[in-house]
């Protein structure tokens, strides 16, 4: 009998540590300053060894969705429906190649590569825990479902976060990232470069 109740305060007291590891892994970062060259300042979250923005970035000029964004030396952006009130909420949507603009994230922070969002859905428990990383979510990423521009139209707000990662499928298409409201699922796809999708960035 004693011997078993060795047994189950062991165990319990290993179940506690694993719980306060887990606890210590992640949580709201305020050590870090992540502010755009437009002086926007973004929340951030520290999720296992990784920190990342807690909101969509949303920083360069606005065009509207007919043009296509260039590399000339100007961050551009979309804004959903062409409302640049939108993406103060929901963040601006870019196409892959607005990723490379000269400071496109805040210094000290970059794109982040299939990798890291790997990393980070094997620390939250897998692709099947997306709610985690919803607004509603333990973790404090507040995903937004800010949708997708593709050709000039907009769709999917409300119910689905598309995130670019920097990882390039061929040369003319690149990796994302969807989190949807309609599957628990974290799902990885590759699409056309001209898509405008979300970013987030991660800290160096």
């Amino acid at each position: 009998m004693k011997k078993l109740t060795f047994i189950f305060i062991f165990s319990f007291i290993i179940f506690l540590s694993n719980c306060k590891n887990e606890t210590s892994s992640s949580g709201t970062d305020n050590s870090s300053d992540c502010v755009d060259f437009s002086g926007r300042k973004y929340k951030t979250i520290k999720i296992g060894n990784q920190i990342w923005m807690a909101e969509n970035l949303n920083v360069g000029q606005y065009i509207n969705a007919s043009k296509d964004q260039t590399l000339n030396g100007i961050v551009e952006k979309y804004c959903y429906n062409n409302d640049s009130l939108i993406s103060i909420t929901e963040g601006g949507l870019y196409q892959w190649s607005e990723l490379f603009e000269p400071n496109f994230c805040p210094k000290g922070w970059r794109i982040p590569n299939e990798k890291d969002f790997s990393d980070l859905i094997k620390f939250i428990g897998g692709s099947s825990k997306g709610d985690r990383l919803m607004g509603n979510g333990d973790l404090g990423f507040n995903c937004n479902f800010s949708g997708n521009c593709w050709h000039g139209k907009f769709s999917d707000s409300g119910t689905k976060g598309y995130y670019w990662t920097k990882s390039e499928k061929d040369s003319k298409n690149a990796v994302f990232v969807l989190v949807s409201t309609l599957c628990p699922d974290i799902l990885f796809y590759d699409d056309t470069k001209i898509s405008g999708l979300s970013v987030r960035c991660i800290k160096e």
